[in-house]
């Protein structure tokens, strides 16, 4: 149902590659996950072009298929799934693990790949990073932020999500720096899973693994009570 509400909105018609994967099994804890951003691999000044009317039309259709596989966010997220790690990313797999050893506490084991049946996810900015490896560059010119911040607001209200968890601090803080946080759900934000501050703590004593950890606990607690 939720997918369905999805693929109506205005930006998902234009491009509906990037509509938000939802597990099977999402209910069960309302987990929404929030990256940072897809990316080209091979960006060329043809592509950086093509994304001046991103926004407003199918630009995506110009893109080639196999440019179009590393944004296309259900795809992304099913090939982690099945194994096929060549289009897998650290940061699917770090999330999972700290799932999984909650789940595991209660005595729920399974595979990491396959926790993602509890997740919802998508990335934050709409349209791919052109520069591999880099934080994505937010264009003033393109309205990137803003255009962010609409489209996710649309998905929290479809989704109804009961934590919320960025998977990037750069755009857990773009996002707050733009909104009244009027959902009824708990927004968190932790250091990207690929980074060095994944594991490495901060002057106060934290790390993204250590916060994600405490943020998913209190979920698994809440709804095993």
């Amino acid at each position: 149902m939720c997918f369905e509400e999805l693929k109506k909105l205005e930006h998902f018609q234009y491009h509906p590659e990037l509509i938000p994967f939802i597990g099977q099994e999402f209910s069960k804890y309302k987990i929404l996950f929030i990256g940072e951003s897809h990316y080209l691999p091979k960006a060329t000044k043809l592509n950086i072009g093509k994304f001046s009317d991103w926004y407003t039309s199918k630009t995506s259709d110009d893109f080639s298929k196999d440019d179009k596989s590393y944004f296309s966010t259900r795809n992304v997220v099913n090939n982690y799934i099945s194994d096929d790690r060549s289009k897998a990313h650290t940061m699917f797999s770090r999330p999972a693990k700290v799932f999984c050893d909650l789940l595991s506490k209660k005595n729920i084991n399974i595979d990491n790949s396959q926790v993602y049946k509890y997740f919802a996810f998508y990335n934050y900015y709409q349209r791919p990073e052109i520069t591999f490896g880099h934080s994505f560059n937010v264009s003033e010119d393109l309205n990137d932020s803003e255009y962010a911040k609409n489209i996710s607001n649309q998905i929290f209200d479809i989704l109804k999500p009961s934590v919320t968890i960025f998977l990037s601090k750069k755009a857990y803080y773009d996002y707050g720096n733009r909104m009244n946080w009027k959902f009824n759900c708990k927004i968190e934000g932790v250091a990207h899973p690929t980074c060095s501050w994944w594991n490495r703590k901060t002057n106060d004593g934290k790390c993204g693994k250590c916060e994600l950890e405490r943020i998913l606990s209190e979920e698994v607690e809440l709804k095993s009570s």
